[in-house]
């Protein structure tokens, strides 16, 4: 349907007049199975070109180009009036993401199937991941410019890797009330310490699920329920502490049945740590007249898991008495 230029075709150095043109492509995965997962593409055309709010690319500045003359302004490929009311070459009427002039169509290919979209030069595509197994894919687009009824050619093609899972993403940060040094891992005793959990849930496929988590905080105070993202806590002797977090979330089905969640056994769940690249900055209080620690926080991860839990581990830390020198 559409024409197919193989890597490394000398068509592709002249498909677009005044220099090259390149893609950004991104996703937003790690994707929980049975949420949405997004797909984003920005085209980058040359230095001497601009993109007006249309989506119409135009000259940046006057110049000239093989002895020709352009001015600042003019569109590089003029409009013509098929492009909006444009046909795919299968025959659907256009679709587009945006309200803009479909000067270009996004073809994506994942799990053997296509979606095709008419749009400007940036676009997204959202497909859901019910009955798609677990496992890492492949997202490609090629990307080809409108240039009047029945003509399309390529500019290019892109993929992208994303991943489905069963485990809820997350990341946790902790602070404490007053901080004098960001840099420092340590804690003052008997003040309290916030721990701040962030979900990665961009297509919201959590706004009607049950979570709640479940913390021990590794001081022998016992477990603590909450269905907040934040809860804070106060630790009343000096020592290093291994907090844990497991978090448990009932997600409603198609068929309006909730997703039971059986409490796990953490004897019999297999345990794997990992150092998270993706923490936020922890601040720390030092104590009054003691040294701090330099050394970046690491956040150990430690899964035990079965079925939407997560057992979070949260990185060591030290209390000190903030009376001692």
């Amino acid at each position: 349907m559409y024409p197919v230029w193989k890597d490394g075709d000398s068509r592709f150095r002249n498909c677009w007049f005044g220099g090259e043109v390149t893609f950004d492509l991104k996703n937003d995965a790690p994707t929980l199975t049975g949420a949405s997962a997004t797909f984003n593409i920005n085209l980058n055309f040359p230095p001497n070109q601009t993109t007006l709010s249309d989506g119409q690319v135009v000259w940046a500045q006057n110049c000239t180009i093989n002895g020709q003359r352009y001015q600042e302004g003019q569109a590089v490929y003029p409009d013509q009036e098929t492009q909006s009311t444009g046909v795919f070459p299968d025959g659907t009427p256009f679709t587009r993401s945006q309200n803009k002039k479909p000067h270009y169509v996004f073809v994506w290919k994942a799990w053997g199937r296509y979606w095709q979209v008419a749009d400007g030069p940036s676009s997204s595509l959202t497909i859901g991941t019910d009955n798609i197994p677990l496992g890492s894919y492949n997202m490609e687009v090629v990307i080809y410019h409108c240039r009047g009824r029945n003509m399309f050619i390529p500019l290019g093609y892109a993929s992208t890797v994303f991943t489905i899972t069963d485990q809820i993403p997350f990341t946790i940060s902790l602070a404490q009330i007053n901080d004098v040094n960001q840099d420092d891992q340590n804690f003052i005793q008997n003040r309290a310490i916030a721990f701040n959990v962030k979900l990665h849930d961009p297509s919201q496929y959590l706004t009607s699920a049950d979570i709640s988590f479940s913390w021990d905080f590794g001081d022998s105070t016992g477990t603590l329920i909450s269905r907040e993202l934040s809860v804070t806590h106060t630790y009343l002797a000096v020592g290093t502490f291994k907090p844990q977090v497991v978090l448990m979330a009932s997600i409603p089905n198609g068929c309006g049945n909730p997703t039971a969640v059986v409490p796990i056994d953490a004897s019999a769940a297999p345990a794997v740590v990992v150092i998270a690249s993706t923490l936020a900055a922890v601040p720390a209080t030092p104590a009054e007249g003691g040294d701090s620690l330099k050394k970046p926080l690491q956040l150990r991860v430690k899964f035990k898991q079965r079925w939407k839990q997560i057992q979070h581990r949260l990185p060591l830390f030290w209390l000190k008495d903030k009376h001692r020198s």
